[in-house]
């Protein structure tokens, strides 16, 4: 697979903006981007988790209350802010509108695009939005410093075929389980990984085809990490920092005391922001 990049190791990544266990597995993908950020590209690919939910089952999931059921007992197993009861109480028809815009926004650019997912997600997963409805999509692009006139006519378009190809790609890699990363080296796959996964394993991936790299310290200052990811959550900051959740929570609410961090609380957990990240936290986003 011609993958174009320049690094010796690109991840094909399958995802979608409403896959509870792709929002799981966030602070393994931020901390690869810290360590083995020059050694390693993501690749981002929709996989189509929603299409409809006529005749939908995947999972055991058949019905919007099936998913609320599913996102909150996510939340409390790897103990992340998850709230289902948008399920219940504005469900998606679908996850193919925010997948498109997505691809949609990669076309204007790609590191904005992983910024607006991002935001997407955090506002589906912790605000309880709509995602698929496109005045939701509007204001995450509008943070994002995304053109949205463009960016509505791309999901008209471009994006739409963009979107169309990833599937197309996820079906002829037998894609089945989101989400799911191939890693790619000399344009062969030397490792799959799917589901909840550890980063032992994606180190494990990584130094079995580049035994001799060395992997950049994190810098264990809590204000430079928020200078890299403007918004956190307890367990991604915990994990970044490589230390107990009670210990990350103990540093969070010193920071927030000390008004250097906002704080927004959730009904299944807490979302972290910087204070140069602020817009974030409004009653329109969250």
């Amino acid at each position: 697979m011609k993958t174009g990049i320049n690094k010796p190791i690109k991840i094909v990544y399958f995802t979608d903006p409403i896959c509870s266990t792709c929002w799981v597995i966030q602070p393994i993908l931020r901390k690869l981007k810290i360590e083995y950020g020059e050694y390693v590209d993501i690749l981002y690919h929709m996989g189509g988790l929603l299409p409809s939910w006529d005749n939908y089952n995947r999972g055991g999931i058949k019905v919007p209350s099936d998913a609320a059921q599913h996102w909150n007992e996510t939340s409390e197993l790897y103990n992340i802010p998850i709230d289902g009861d948008i399920w219940i109480e504005d469900p998606l028809e679908s996850s193919y509108p925010p997948s498109i815009a997505f691809k949609a926004a990669q076309l204007q650019d790609n590191d904005k695009a992983i910024s607006f997912l991002r935001l997407i997600q955090e506002m589906v997963f912790i605000g309880k939005k709509n995602i698929a409805k496109w005045n939701n999509l509007e204001k995450a692009a509008l943070l994002c410093n995304l053109d949205t006139t463009q960016l509505l006519i791309d999901i008209i378009g471009r994006g739409q075929d963009l979107f169309n190809d990833d599937i197309e790609l996820s079906e002829q890699l037998c894609i089945t389980t989101l989400p799911k990363l191939l890693f790619y080296a000399n344009d062969e796959i030397i490792c799959k990984l799917q589901g909840v996964l550890s980063y032992e394993q994606f180190e494990k991936a990584i130094l079995n085809h580049l035994p001799y790299i060395s992997k950049n310290e994190i810098n264990k200052d809590p204000e430079w990490i928020f200078s890299q990811f403007s918004t956190m959550t307890e367990s991604e900051f915990s994990f970044l920092l490589n230390i107990s959740l009670e210990e990350g929570k103990a540093i969070l609410g010193k920071l927030a005391g000390e008004d250097k961090i906002k704080i927004h609380k959730g009904r299944n957990g807490l979302l972290y922001i910087a204070n140069t990240a602020v817009q974030y936290h409004t009653e329109e986003i969250f």
